[in-house]
């Protein structure tokens, strides 16, 4: 037997499906360069499902840098034709699926990202893969991605340090999210810290 979803249900589950693929807010992105505990190193940045550009977009406002260069991946075609980073960004694209290997970047490259947020776990276990212990990986998923046995088994083995939202973000300018969401940050030096990130009125 089939029950019928509580209309709670249905908006998560609605949620689940469109929040695969959205544009990283500016403030989601100003609060967390505002507070991480230690500024990230920046010269050198990966972006594994950059979309249409948009956290590219807003690190480069951000945090100005010539002398940055990032390393682009993205698997859809259509948000690839759509891309926009800037015409003085350094970028080297490359499409394909970044869990099965498409878009090399070097180990010290800082790996900030919004993945698919059902696969926020492979999507980490790749990234710090490629990291290999010297890179920075920041991953922007929801808070209950550290869920479940097996993903709190993760965390125990590749702590992170952890910054949750203080507010629901706005992601495609259709109203907020219902469910808390987070930035997760491995690297050298850091692992087991928690900040929680208030929003800028002004971004």
């Amino acid at each position: 037997m089939t029950l019928p979803l509580f209309p709670a249900e249905q908006t998560a589950i609605t949620e689940a499906q469109e929040s695969e693929f959205h544009p990283t807010p500016l403030d989601v992105v100003a609060a967390f360069l505002r507070d991480v505990h230690e500024p990230l190193p920046l010269d050198v940045c990966a972006e594994t499902a950059m979309g249409e550009g948009a956290l590219v977009r807003h690190v480069n406002l951000l945090v100005p840098s010539d002398r940055r260069s990032w390393f682009g991946n993205e698997l859809r075609a259509d948000a690839l034709a759509r891309l926009s980073v800037g015409a003085t960004t350094r970028i080297h694209i490359t499409r394909g699926d970044f869990l099965a290997g498409a878009g090399r970047y070097p180990k010290e490259a800082t790996s900030i990202t919004s993945p698919p947020w059902s696969l926020a776990l492979e999507w980490a276990e790749e990234s710090l893969r490629r990291a290999a212990g010297v890179g920075v990986v920041a991953l922007h998923v929801p808070l209950a991605t550290v869920e479940t046995p097996e993903r709190v088994a993760f965390f125990r083995k590749h702590p992170a340090d952890l910054y949750p939202l203080e507010w629901r973000p706005n992601y495609d300018g259709r109203g907020t999210v219902s469910r808390a969401v987070a930035w997760m940050v491995w690297g050298p030096g850091r692992g087991g810290r928690w900040r929680p990130l208030t929003r800028l009125e002004a971004a």
